[in-house]
C-alpha cells in the first residue's frame, strides 16, 4: 500500500503541458520598398520552454493589398513561412486578429483578410521538439511597391512539454522497483 501511495504521488507531480502566450506591439512601419530584404523584424524572447509541443502565431497588421506581404517566423535555425503573397487586393486590418495554426483553414485568396485561424504556408510543427527558449523572430516584408502598412502587434503561443519534470518523476518511480 505504501508503494502505491508513493507511486501515485510521484505520477501526480508530473506537470501537464502548459501553454504560454507572449505578445509584443511594435507599431512598426512595414517599408514599401518592393525589396524582400527590407522588412520589419520583431523579436519575442521566450525565457522558459523546455520542449515545444505546438505553436500558434497571431498577427495584427494594417496593410493595403494583402498579397504584397510575406511573413516568416524563425527560431532555433528553423524558418516557417506563415503567409506569402496571398489574399489578393484586399486589406489587412489591424483590428483583425489573424492567427496561424497547423490545423487552420486555407488562407483567403481574395477579398481581404478577416479575423480567423489559418494554416501557414509551411508547417509550424517544424518547431516541435525544439527548445522554445530564446529569440523568436517575426519578419514581415512588402515585396511590391505602392502600398503602406504597419505591424501593429503579434503574439506567440507555445504549448511546452515539461520534459524534466516527467523524466524525474518516472525515474523516481522506476527506482522504487529496483
Amino acid at each position: 500500500m505504501k508503494t502505491l501511495v508513493i507511486f501515485l504521488a510521484l505520477v501526480c507531480m508530473a506537470a501537464p503541458a502548459m501553454g504560454q502566450t507572449y505578445e509584443v506591439c511594435p507599431d512598426a512601419v512595414i517599408p514599401d520598398s518592393g525589396n524582400p530584404d527590407n522588412g520589419v523584424l520583431s523579436v519575442i524572447t521566450v525565457p522558459e520552454c523546455e520542449l515545444v509541443g505546438s505553436v500558434v502565431v497571431c498577427l495584427n497588421i494594417a496593410h493595403t493589398w494583402s498579397s504584397d506581404l510575406e511573413v516568416t517566423l524563425s527560431h532555433g535555425g528553423v524558418t516557417v513561412t506563415l503567409v506569402q503573397d496571398q489574399g489578393g487586393s484586399g486589406d489587412w486590418i489591424c483590428e483583425n486578429s489573424v492567427c496561424f495554426d497547423d490545423t487552420g483553414i486555407p488562407f483567403p485568396t481574395s477579398g481581404g483578410v478577416p479575423s480567423g485561424t489559418y494554416a501557414p504556408v509551411t508547417a509550424l510543427a517544424q518547431f516541435n521538439s525544439l527548445s522554445g527558449v530564446g529569440d523568436w523572430e517575426l519578419y514581415v516584408t512588402d515585396d511590391a511597391g505602392g502600398d503602406l502598412g504597419t505591424l501593429c502587434c503579434w503574439s506567440l503561443t507555445l504549448l511546452c512539454d515539461p520534459v524534466s519534470t516527467e523524466d524525474a518523476s518516472w525515474g523516481a518511480v522506476k527506482a522504487l522497483y529496483r
